[in-house]
């Protein structure tokens, strides 16, 4: 059985889970990865100048909706998956889960058949 999400958007809002692929992350065309907390080419070069928000910021946002706000667009459901655009919405924490919040026209489209 599902766990009943404790928050409800409003209005336009939905609240998506963000996929959590921190694999083949790439920034400015190289590939990178994370190592506490710190961002090194993959041959294992420290990237200074360059944060782990820049790279999570470069990459696509893809989700799935967790939960539509009561004047959402009809076509958004819960279950979707989902990509918006690169610096739409907001990254909330409650309870100690992370929540990505967007209004429904920041939507670029809705992935069928899946992931």
């Amino acid at each position: 059985m599902e766990k009943e999400l404790p928050i409800q958007p409003v209005y336009n809002r939905i609240i998506v889970k963000r996929e959590n692929d921190d694999k083949g992350l790439k920034y400015d065309g190289r590939e990178v990865e994370i190592r506490n907390g710190q961002v090194f080419s993959k041959f294992g070069l420290f990237m200074p100048g360059v944060s782990l928000e820049d790279v999570k910021r470069s990459q696509i946002s893809k989700g799935c909706i967790l939960a539509v706000g009561d004047t959402c667009d009809d076509q958004f459901m819960k279950g979707q998956n989902i990509v918006w655009g690169k610096y739409a919405g907001t990254t909330q924490e409650f309870e100690g889960e992370k929540y990505e919040i967007i209004n429904d026209e920041d939507v670029l489209f809705i992935v069928k058949g899946g992931k």
